[in-house]
This record gives structure tokens, sequence and C-alpha cells, in this order.
């Protein structure tokens, strides 16, 4: 058994909805968690491949880096595509949350080369939520307003990917920087409280 979340509404089912899931045969099979009612039901698995998806307390998203090599005594930049791992060891009111704000956002981007066009952005805001994920139990830091930040990101990310507005570009850009700085401004509080 393992833990679902519903991309889309469909049949009853609604966007952001956690499920436990087991699959048999032809058929996923889905309780939405915490309920009072034991009772799993029956969709098809090819509805479930397209309405849900599988979640963790980790976050892979593909990432593009750049290598120099030596080749015959110079020195060749090359682009190289890897995976970034993100794991989030958090209680569930917290790892729910993100799974909602950040994953799903994420999920539903389903061209790669858009997330591979952003992906040092992502990179950045992921894995500095992941930092304050590991500091917020010994430090006075609001995990809430920090996701609720990345989560503003994300939302931005998803708008512009649907859409092909030129305003919605300079929307998500204007928002970047300003995160940039509000997390920039945040780790080096964190830095210096740490060296205390």
């Amino acid at each position: 058994m393992y833990t679902s979340i519903c991309l889309k509404d469909f049949k009853g089912f609604k966007k952001g909805e956690i499920f436990n899931t087991y699959e048999r045969a032809n058929y996923a099979y889905l309780n939405k968690e915490n309920s009072y009612n034991k009772e799993f039901v029956q969709v098809y698995f090819s509805d479930f491949k397209n309405y849900f998806h599988k979640v963790n307390e980790y976050l892979l998203i593909p990432k593009v880096i750049k290598e120099k090599r030596y080749k015959w005594f110079r020195k060749v930049q090359y682009t190289k595509r890897v995976t970034e791992f993100y794991k989030f060891d958090l209680e569930t009111k917290y790892l729910r949350r993100i799974q909602r704000e950040i994953y799903m956002p994420i999920y539903l981007i389903k061209e790669e080369e858009f997330i591979l066009q952003f992906s040092d952005t992502i990179h950045y805001v992921v894995s500095t939520l992941e930092e304050m994920a590991k500091m917020h139990t010994f430090t006075n830091v609001d995990l809430d307003a920090e996701i609720t930040r990345a989560a503003e990101y994300f939302k931005e990310l998803l708008l512009l990917y649907n859409s092909t507005d030129k305003s919605a570009q300079i929307e998500v850009t204007n928002l970047l920087g300003e995160h940039h700085q509000y997390m920039d401004r945040v780790v080096r509080v964190m830095k210096e409280f740490n060296r205390v």
C-alpha cells in the first residue's frame, strides 16, 4: 500500500486529496486518508494513471548541469541531464501540505523540457525549503510561511506553463526575484544563528 494524490477532479475525487492506494490486476483501489470509511473505491488503472500520482516524502526533479572536461588538451563545456533528489522528513501535516502545494504543480507539468528550462530556480526554491524543513525543529523558523512562499512560486510556474501570455512570464520573474532576496536573507540569518 502507498499514498497517492489526486491531480485533477475526477468522478467525486477532488484535486489535492490524499489517498491510501493499492493495485490489483487492472484496478487501483483508493481510500481517502484519515477517513472513517474503511472501504476502498475501485478505479480502472488507466484512469488512475491519468488522474493520480504516487507521492512520498521525497521528490525527484530533472536538472541540467554544465560540466567542463578536457578533450585533446582543450577544456570543453558539456551539458548533462541529472535528477535531483529532495527529501522532506517532516511530520504529516507539513508533509501533506508540501505534497499538495509543491509536488502537485510539478506533477501537472507534463513537459520535461519546461521543467529543465526552470531547473535552476526550481532547485533553488526546493533546496532552500528542504534546508528550512531540517532546521525548523530547533530554530524559530515559521515553516508554514516558508511553504507558502515556495508554493506561490510553483503556482506561478504552473500558470506560466498553462498560458503563453508574456505578462505571466514577467510576473514569475518578478516573484522569483523577490523570493531569491527573501530566501538569501533567511539563510544568512540561519547561518549567523548556527555560528552562535
